[in-house]
C-alpha cells in the first residue's frame, strides 16, 4: 500500500505508470450486458481522467506541494497515460465517449417560457438563475447537472 502522505515524487511516478496500464475495474453484471469483453475489463478514458484528478485532488488535502497532471517529474508517467489510451484507439478496443443528444429548439422555447414566471415565484427565480450560469458558464456537459 502507497502512503500518500510519504511518498517521493519519482517513486509516486513509477507507480502512477504501472497503475494507469493496470488498473482496471471489477467486473460486474450490468457491464456485462453493455460492453464487448475486451471493454468489461478496462476504464474507460474519462474515467482514469478523472481517477488521476481525484489522485491529484488527494495530494493536494494532504498539503503536498506537487502536481502529477503537470509537474516535469511525471512526464513519463503522464506520456504513458496518453499513448496507453492512444494504442487501445489505434488498436480499436477503446470505448467512444457517448455525449448527449442536443437540446431541440422546442424544448428551448418551452424552458424560456417556464422562465418567465420568475418575478412571481423564487423557486423559478432560482432555477433561471441556475439555468443562465450552467448555459454560459459551466464548461462541462448538462449531464454533469
Amino acid at each position: 500500500m502507497l502512503n500518500f502522505e510519504e511518498v517521493s515524487k519519482d517513486e509516486l511516478a513509477e507507480n502512477l505508470r504501472k497503475f494507469y496500464c493496470e488498473a482496471s475495474p471489477k467486473p460486474e453484471e450490468h457491464r456485462t450486458k453493455i460492453l464487448s469483453q475486451h471493454q468489461v475489463n478496462e476504464y474507460h478514458r474519462n474515467t482514469m481522467t478523472n481517477i488521476r484528478s481525484a489522485k491529484n485532488r488527494h495530494l493536494k488535502d494532504l498539503d503536498r506541494r506537487f502536481d502529477i497532471v503537470r509537474d516535469i517529474e511525471f512526464t513519463k508517467a503522464n506520456m504513458t497515460f496518453e499513448g496507453f489510451f492512444k494504442s487501445r484507439t489505434k488498436m480499436g478496443t477503446s470505448r467512444p465517449t457517448k455525449h448527449k443528444d442536443i437540446m431541440s429548439l422546442d424544448d428551448l422555447q418551452k424552458i424560456s417560457e417556464y422562465l418567465k414566471g420568475y418575478i412571481q415565484s423564487p423557486i423559478v427565480l432560482r432555477q433561471a438563475v441556475w439555468y443562465i450560469i450552467a448555459v454560459h458558464y459551466v464548461t462541462r456537459g448538462m449531464e454533469f447537472h
